[in-house]
């Protein structure tokens, strides 16, 4: 569900990009309207490949709040429970209206008869009447209809679902219409249905609270292990945030002050988890960044922190000061 409507969008996104930088670019600059459509061009994939990843994530928190829960498996229904005691089913399915009238009998067995129409305005065509057992029945129709298990424990939980005067109570409002009632689709559900829903409702939210702690509890330990000595370049980066308390901890703490390190963040990262070995053309140690800043900041007009402080710790620390550019 998620999936498919940030597959859209995204592509939606994706196609529509060059027209809306087409635009901007002819309001703000016309000259550069080649530019900015080939900007738009070169990030279109990326546009369409972001939100097909978001839709995977939201499908993937979806599935897992509503796991072995009974209502979200039938969004596609619609269910009504006459006075005989049948019940109601209308669903849609590569465009065809179906509808079920399901009656529960002894012995765990069912009585199905199955009618289809192309159009609302058509009459329904009786397709089939069928009595076996519910296992049986299940596993025939189940590419037709789909979730049939969970239609059949919901009937016989809304089998004890009191009538009262009325001859027939809406027990479940899914995407469909039924048409052969339609003012009977927004009327209340009985107060068992009810507070079914509210049952499920307070799991799908307690999930969602545990699996949102989780993420968070693990985004802090990621936090805590880029700070500490257990990952390598933590000294590095504290020396290019210039924060010389910070150096000084690490640098008591075991941290090497002659590590080799990307000045990308992600790429330090990456290659530490893979056990990449970085060296000395590719990657800087904190040496070389603490003098590399000094410079900066006696080029610039001290718009650039002074690392004197830092450059003495790790020298004091057995920094090499060997091949420093």
């Amino acid at each position: 569900m998620f999936f498919k409507w940030c597959f859209r969008i995204g592509g939606a996104l994706a196609v529509g990009s060059p027209v809306l930088f087409a635009m901007i670019a002819i309001m703000i600059e016309p000259m550069g309207i080649g530019f900015a459509i080939g900007y738009a061009l070169a990030f279109a994939p990326f546009i369409f490949l972001a939100f097909c990843v978001l839709g995977i994530i939201l499908e993937g928190i979806y599935t897992f709040c509503t796991r072995k829960l009974l209502l979200p498996k039938l969004k596609e229904f619609v269910i009504f429970r006459t006075q005989n005691g049948h019940f109601l089913i209308s669903f849609k399915k590569a465009k065809v209206f179906h509808k079920l009238e399901i009656k529960l009998l002894e012995d765990m067995q069912c009585q199905v008869w199955h009618s289809t129409r192309q159009s609302v305005n058509q009459e329904w065509r009786e397709q089939y009447l069928q009595q076996s057992l519910i296992n049986e029945f299940c596993n025939k129709n189940l590419p037709l209809v789909g979730n049939l298990p969970a239609l059949f424990a919901f009937l016989d939980f809304c089998a004890k679902v009191p009538l009262g005067h009325k001859d027939r109570i809406l027990l479940h409002r899914g995407m469909s219409v039924y048409w052969d009632f339609p003012l009977l689709n927004d009327e209340p559900f009985p107060q068992e249905i009810q507070s079914l829903h509210k049952r499920e409702k307070k799991v799908i939210i307690k999930r969602f609270l545990a699996l949102c702690l989780l993420i968070i509890a693990l985004i802090f330990a990621l936090w805590l292990y880029l700070q500490s000595t257990f990952y390598p370049c933590s000294i590095y980066y504290a020396v290019q945030e210039g924060n010389t308390k910070k150096v000084e901890n690490l640098l008591k703490n075991g941290a090497n002050p002659n590590v080799l390190c990307w000045k990308s963040k992600l790429a330090a990262f990456l290659s530490a988890i893979l056990n990449i070995n970085i060296d000395s053309k590719s990657g800087q140690s904190p040496l070389q960044r603490a003098i590399e800043d000094n410079k900066k900041y006696i080029e610039q007009e001290r718009t650039y922190r002074n690392n004197n402080e830092i450059i003495k710790l790790l020298i004091e620390s057995g920094a090499q000061i060997e091949n420093l550019s």
